[in-house]
């Protein structure tokens, strides 16, 4: 009977040590795990594209006829639609894949409090499709942390989002209107001659 005793107990404490493991990942996720509810953006009925920096400075990409332009400063010229049409396409297949945080005091660290990059898009009638704070690049580098405007949870999306909220003006020009805006700064006179 020992020799039974022996094999018997170890192999039946590793049977419910197997059992036990595999309920721990049939279990479902909790609700703070629970991924959100992601809006679906139709790339088509976007008419305007705001983008909201930290400190206060703001850009409007709006979509005229079939062509997209850019205003900073009161002026509007020609926007890049390459880089237009990369930013909508990555909104719009962008999905979460988990969520970081749903503590506030944590948004901080991830660039995602209230005061973060911001990209907003509205259609014709200016109902906002999407209000989403763009944060840091997640640890693999091609994750972003976001986190909808309004909500208290932080996630990863699939796309790399940072560097495209966070260019210059210029870079939203076409390079054509690049040219003429370098040519306009070099040819106005830098002050009166005494």
């Amino acid at each position: 009977m020992r020799p039974l005793l022996r094999i018997g107990l170890p192999l039946a404490a590793l049977l419910a040590l197997g059992l036990w493991v595999l309920g721990q990942q049939a279990a479902p996720k909790s609700a703070l795990q629970a991924l959100p509810e992601w809006p679906q953006i139709d790339v088509q009925r976007v008419a305007a594209i705001e983008i909201l920096q930290g400190d206060n400075r703001q850009l409007a990409i709006r979509k005229k006829n079939t062509a997209w332009f850019v205003g900073t400063d009161g002026e509007e010229t020609r926007a890049d639609d390459g880089a237009v049409r990369h930013l909508l396409e990555d909104l719009a297949h962008m999905h979460p894949v988990r969520v970081v945080s749903h503590q506030p005091a944590h948004f901080s660290r991830l660039g995602v409090a209230d005061d973060a990059s911001r990209v907003r898009l509205l259609d014709g009638q200016q109902t906002l499709l999407l209000d989403l704070l763009i944060g840091k690049p997640a640890t693999d580098l091609v994750s972003t942390y976001v986190r909808l405007a309004g909500t208290s949870r932080a996630v990863t999306v699939n796309r790399s989002l940072t560097w495209q909220v966070r260019r210059i003006p210029d870079a939203w020009r076409m390079r054509d209107e690049k040219k003429t805006q370098a040519g306009k700064s070099a040819a106005e006179p830098a002050g009166k001659a005494p």
